[in-house]
């Protein structure tokens, strides 16, 4: 049972507040205490900027982008949105989703907070990876000061909270996170979440903090949707505490203003999804989770206790290697280390909690106030976060938006690290030598063990890519006129595909400044790009279309097909225009702005057809292949007769072996190669007695052959 306090930093009287041991002792208000203040401020701020300049590693390029798939190409659209649109590029971006303005609003990428950073900082440059990188950079700066300025406002002593502050900001959370998920890599939530937290149990003095706990709420609330969820989580912990040890329990409704503040400012936050979504209803897709995807991504006390994946060591490596490849449910949780210090403070917060519950004694004092609510926190964070804790009754009952609770390792990492603080501090106070060389010892431990430094050239590859992609959108934005609309195939949803290609579609955007691109509309909001998909982009009826809807080209990434994009290939090498094609032979950008389809060539199937026709010397008529084209839709077998008797008695298929006779099916009318088993399935049919003439007819009869040519709508 946690004991009422018996004084507070703000409310103790004169001797109390120069007692020796005390944690929360008053600092004189001196010009030379506010210099010296400035200037160690000033020291953290310089060793994490370094750090997180030096994770970079050498020779380090700022014009070069992190990533061109993933979320981290994601990142940099984002960027650019804002760079273009301000900080509503956040909710809306006119050249993505063509051929309407994507509605990002159903699911921002950002939180207000990281978005206002990254406008302020496109004021200084325009270059869209290097604000990503001078992001990063803030993010440790940011991390470092908000938890110094806590312990200071503690009365931790300035080496335990500058050995404190720079672990926190080198977490091996914020490594993994880096610019991937750059949106987790600001958690400085969790020093105004603890900070308001004692503003609660009057460790600090809320009536002289009401400003400073004001901006606080609005930092919280206008942060990123995780951390406040976490906040509140432990804001709810600060509350029970007091309302355990107050004599008249209805002066908690006093303090609750705080909670208030934080939801009011995070619905503020919202109100542009909210009134969106009122205007124009709701988006009944995008972004919608199931409680079950908390057993997927929920928290595990042994990868937090495990080392990194990254560690310098490699027995330790291949300790977190063999959990990961044997254990289940391993997915983004495997990034919830705490490292080798924070762990160590977490054991220590479990024995505590042990001790807290175990002993009789009267227990008194802010500091154990404090140590207290740690521990109760900390056990409040796990019983949410772990697989199948309450955190998915949470997600079952209410909502199930907060679906990866593994993410609130960084509050356990940052509750582990103020025990530690408080630990360093009493050893401070009772010698400080031996303090000195204890915090040593965990700091250097704690950067060897935490801090992971890119390679040499590790953007040698990114940057070859770089200058190709530059090179392929300049000629594309140089062939087509401003403003012009871009169909990009494969055609993909957006966001959250679950694709190792998702968000690559992206590139474009990134590498052109006046062309608008059709992917990027929201999913289950913009549905006119998904809509004009017809034949997955392989028949003249799709081009005819995207024509008719004002797109002037076609883009297409051959990285984004299984098949290496043979198929598609296939067809737009007979539409007679000549590509812009990339170095590297992956992009092309087919320019429709001086092409003409004809009425006939909209019929489903036609161009195969024409292909069959032209490649085996059918010597027909336009009409009669657009009988043919009819027939096969139909599944009329004297149709498919017409093509195969083109082909029976040519030397094409007459004197070859079943063998090539498969191999030829499948390359000529499926557009790919067969696996082993259907070539064999074929051959066996054919040795027992079998006809060619059936198995031609059975590949146009296929769901295969039928989807690919714009066939599967037709009864």
């Amino acid at each position: 049972m946690i004991q009422k306090k018996h004084y507070a930093c703000k409310h103790s009287d004169h001797r109390h507040s120069r007692k020796r041991g005390s944690i929360l002792i008053k600092r004189n208000d001196t010009a030379r205490i506010r210099k010296t203040q400035a200037l160690f401020y000033l020291l953290v701020s310089i060793a994490a900027l370094a750090i997180g300049y030096l994770s970079l590693g050498k020779n380090f390029d700022f014009s070069v982008y992190h990533s061109f798939q993933g979320d981290g190409t994601l990142l940099s659209a984002m960027i650019k949105s804002i760079q273009e649109h301000g900080i509503a590029g956040i909710w809306f971006n006119s050249r993505i989703g063509a051929p309407e303005i994507s509605a990002l609003v159903d699911f921002p990428a950002m939180d207000l907070l990281m978005a206002s950073m990254i406008w302020i900082i496109s004021l200084f440059t325009s270059s869209t990876s290097a604000i990503a990188y001078v992001y990063l950079m803030i993010t440790f700066l940011l991390d470092a000061l908000s938890m110094s300025l806590l312990l200071r406002k503690m009365g931790i002593n300035d080496t335990t909270v500058f050995v404190i502050s720079i672990l926190f900001s080198a977490a091996p959370f914020h490594f993994f996170r880096y610019l991937s998920h750059a949106v987790l890599s600001n958690y400085m939530s969790f020093a105004i979440t603890i900070y308001l937290s004692f503003c609660i149990l009057d460790i600090f003095d809320m009536a002289k903090n009401k400003w400073k706990i004001c901006f606080c709420c609005i930092l919280l609330g206008f942060g990123y949707g995780y951390y406040y969820a976490f906040g509140l989580i432990v804001l709810s912990m600060a509350y029970v505490i007091k309302f355990v040890n107050l004599n008249h329990k209805k002066e908690i409704f006093r303090k609750l203003w705080i909670f208030a503040f934080v939801l009011a400012t995070i619905l503020i936050s919202l109100i542009p999804k909210i009134g969106y979504g009122v205007l124009y209803g709701t988006n009944p897709i995008v972004g919608k989770r199931s409680f079950v995807e908390q057993e997927t991504y929920g928290l595990k006390i042994i990868q937090m206790l495990l080392p990194p994946s990254y560690s310098r060591f490699s027995a330790l490596r291949e300790l977190n290697l063999e959990y990961s490849q044997k254990a289940p449910y391993v997915n983004e949780n495997a990034l919830a280390s705490l490292g080798m210090i924070a762990s160590a403070g977490f054991l220590l917060l479990c024995v505590m909690l042990i001790c807290t519950f175990a002993s009789r004694k009267k227990r008194e004092g802010n500091e154990r106030l404090v140590i207290d609510f740690l521990s109760l926190s900390t056990l409040t964070l796990i019983l949410m976060g772990s697989i199948g804790g309450f955190g998915e009754i949470f997600n079952y009952l209410v909502t199930a938006q907060i679906r990866c609770y593994n993410r609130s390792s960084i509050y356990i990492a940052g509750t582990s690290l103020l025990l530690l603080a408080i630990l360093l501090h009493k050893a401070y106070e009772k010698k400080k030598q031996i303090s000195y060389m204890i915090s040593g010892i965990i700091f250097l431990i704690g950067l060897v063990d935490q801090v992971n430094i890119h390679p040499n050239h590790w953007q040698e590859d990114t940057k070859n890519k770089q200058l190709t992609y530059e090179k392929f959108f300049e000629n594309v934005e140089e062939r087509l006129s401003d403003g012009a609309m871009v169909y990009q195939l494969p055609y993909l949803d957006f966001p959250e595909v679950s694709s190792s290609y998702d968000y690559k579609h992206l590139i474009g955007y990134l590498f052109t400044d006046t062309l608008k691109w059709s992917y990027g509309g929201v999913k289950g909001r913009n549905e006119v790009a998904g809509n004009l998909n017809l034949d997955n982009g392989m028949s003249n009826r799709f081009l005819a279309e995207i024509q008719a809807a004002g797109f002037e080209a076609v883009y297409i990434d051959l990285d984004g097909y299984e098949d290496g994009g043979s198929r598609v290939m296939q067809f737009y090498d007979n539409i007679g225009v000549e590509p812009i094609v990339s170095d590297d032979g992956k992009l092309y950008l087919f320019d429709l702005s001086d092409m003409k389809i004809s009425v006939e060539k909209f019929i489903t199937g036609y161009s195969f057809v024409n292909f069959w026709a032209n490649n085996y010397q059918m010597n027909i008529r336009q009409k009669e292949k657009i009988a043919i084209a009819k027939g096969i839709g139909i599944q009329n077998r004297d149709a498919y007769l017409k093509l195969y008797e083109a082909v029976s008695d040519s030397d094409v298929i007459k004197d070859c072996s079943d063998v090539e006779y498969i191999d030829f099916l499948y390359e000529t009318i499926l557009r790919r190669k067969e696996i082993e088993e259907e070539r064999n399935l074929w051959l066996e049919y054919l040795q027992k007695g079998g006809s060619r003439e059936d198995v031609f007819c059975s590949f146009l009869d296929s769901e295969e052959f039928r989807i690919g040519n714009g066939y599967q709508n037709i009864q």
